[in-house]
């Protein structure tokens, strides 16, 4: 956005907004569409994940992936048991302000499980290379960042 800004002396509200909406559109589509790449049994994980949008500190949208999961996941961590109801979770964590407040306008990409770190990170049993690995820090941010950019490009092409 500060690149969009510097380049055309000013950038409107609708721009910001209607870039980050088409975002996090798309951020959402990949989710859908990639759910695959880690074994999704309760689809609290997918549940947990979504994106907000923020206008100087306070959340003016949330987009997220059609809820799935009929079920709050029991887990246990650290041999205390959790119970796991991805929406929720997700819910608490779009009120997070230290993103809310990162910027005028600011989309907040969350995923909220606990284990979603595990995914990601092919932590505990059955070695380092499990099916997820890096689908959150790497293929999700990515693909974010790429997209950001493509939509950002249009809109300063098209002005």
């Amino acid at each position: 956005m500060r690149q969009f800004r510097e380049k055309s002396g000013i950038i409107s509200r609708d721009i910001a907004l209607s870039i980050l909406r088409e975002t996090a559109q798309s951020l959402k589509e990949w989710v859908m569409n990639m759910e695959y790449t880690y074994q999704d049994q309760t689809y609290n994980l997918t549940d947990s994940t979504g994106f907000a949008i923020y206008e100087n500190g306070v959340m003016i949208e949330f987009i997220a992936p059609p809820e799935l999961s009929a079920m709050t996941r029991v887990i246990t961590y650290r041999r205390e048991k959790i119970n796991v109801d991805g929406r929720s979770l997700l819910r608490d964590a779009i009120n997070n302000m230290e993103i809310a407040s990162l910027g005028q306008y600011v989309l907040g990409v969350y995923s909220a499980a606990p284990y979603g770190l595990w995914v990601d990170q092919s932590l505990g049993r059955g070695g380092d290379n499990k099916r997820g690995k890096g689908w959150f820090s790497t293929d999700l941010k990515e693909f974010a960042l790429q997209e950001f950019e493509r939509i950002k490009n249009e809109y300063i092409n098209n002005k």
